[in-house]
């Protein structure tokens, strides 16, 4: 059979396991077929927690118990923060002012690759003994993601975004754009060098004033 399931009524929230849960597993024979039975699990408000195993082809899916309506889970312990940004970002001072003026609590700090932000982000994160979750930029065949791929996963899997913005970085945008999608409250910090191009190689200047979405 091309899709196999597996149901368990109850059985926890997949993080702490707290009652109020139903959790489901799925083994796909292709990832044409897994994407398609997601997609129709998540029309009964079925949410992906995680997905995994050679070529992506397995997935667990949770919801509350008897969900007739979207949800939005409600982190326990914390979130799972995404931090994104432009690659030019040479120290952690900007990511971690970030941070704070979220207030979200991290649990895990997610970064897409360890370059510019996402690197700062891995160093604050070890300075505050902070879980980091590095999110594969890469596929099975060892190519580059397409870019709304690694979003998605990354907005799939977390619970906030905190983004460093300097008004011209289009990943980070469309990032913003698929979180926003998904529900996932947003913190934008800006950011600025004074220069209007050529970013590389360069410490930012950072402002106090952040947006929250």
């Amino acid at each position: 059979m091309p899709v196999t399931t597996r149901v368990l009524r109850d059985f926890g929230h997949p993080r702490d396991r707290r009652k109020g849960w139903d959790y489901m597993e799925v083994d796909a024979d292709s990832r044409e077929d897994l994407q398609a039975y997601i997609a129709a699990a998540e029309r009964k408000f079925w949410k992906v927690w995680v997905q995994r195993g050679h070529q992506g082809l397995s997935a667990q899916l949770y919801k509350p118990s008897g969900a007739m309506a979207p949800w939005r889970d409600a982190p326990a312990f914390g979130q799972r923060v995404i931090v994104y940004g432009p690659a030019w970002v040479q120290e952690s001072g900007p990511v971690r002012a970030a941070l704070q003026a979220s207030e979200f609590t991290p649990s895990a700090i997610v970064i897409g690759r360890s370059t510019g932000t996402q690197r700062q982000a891995a160093c604050v994160a070890r300075d505050a003994g902070i879980p980091l979750v590095e999110w594969q930029a890469f596929d099975d065949a060892s190519l580059i993601k397409p870019l709304e791929q690694r979003n998605e996963e990354m907005v799939r899997f977390g619970d906030a975004l905190v983004v460093l913005w300097d008004g011209e970085h289009a990943p980070t945008r469309a990032l913003v754009d698929a979180a926003k999608q998904h529900g996932l409250p947003v913190h934008v910090e800006r950011i600025f060098t004074g220069l209007e191009l050529n970013h590389d190689h360069l410490a930012p200047a950072y402002g106090a004033a952040g947006a929250r979405f």
